[in-house]
């Protein structure tokens, strides 16, 4: 019975290793290191096992925006949807591309229903800002900006999209000025 029990436990434990959180938690942080390929691979190597999970398509779609291959991010982020309509990381992502596509009206749409979800998130708030500047509604999509900057002031990227924000309401309003 002891074999038995030994046995039982290492299978456990191997399960519980490549459990699909486990494994989803190592591409996260391929991906936080920087380390896209081994993120890439790895996910395409367990969607094999799986296919019907919509979060590894989610990991697939987030790499392939890394990886500045839209189309792909595209169409993998709109299969996870299929799997997962209701997933905060499908519809950020999603918003995320339509952002990337300078469609800000359907960015806009998308990355508000994230925000529902995900509240006081930094990044979606960063690209509901963006959006907001980029449709014409500069002081909204500062003042969301501003707020992203104080949710994640170390954030690089929310430091540029607020830095370019503000100069462009400021070039904006002294054309206004000289009119």
């Amino acid at each position: 019975i002891f074999w038995t029990n030994l046995v039982y436990f290492w299978k456990l434990i191997f399960d519980m290793q490549n459990s699909a959180d486990s494994i989803i938690q190592k591409i996260e942080n391929h991906k936080s290191a920087g380390n896209y390929d081994a993120a890439l691979t790895e996910t395409l190597e367990w969607l094999k096992k799986y296919v019907d999970d919509y979060r590894f398509y989610e990991e697939l779609a987030d790499i392939y925006l890394y990886q500045e291959n839209l189309e792909k991010a595209e169409e993998v982020i709109h299969y996870a949807r299929e799997l997962h309509p209701e997933s905060g990381t499908g519809i950020y992502l999603q918003g995320y591309i339509f952002l990337e596509k300078w469609d800000y009206e359907q960015a806009l749409e998308t990355l508000e229903q994230a925000n529902i979800l995900f509240p006081n998130n930094a990044e979606i708030i960063r690209s509901i800002g963006w959006c907001n500047v980029m449709i014409g509604n500069m002081q909204k999509g500062i003042a969301l900006l501003r707020r992203a900057h104080g949710l994640a002031p170390d954030d690089e990227s929310i430091h540029q999209y607020l830095t370019t924000a503000l100069l462009l309401y400021e070039e904006q309003h002294s054309t206004q000025l000289t009119k």
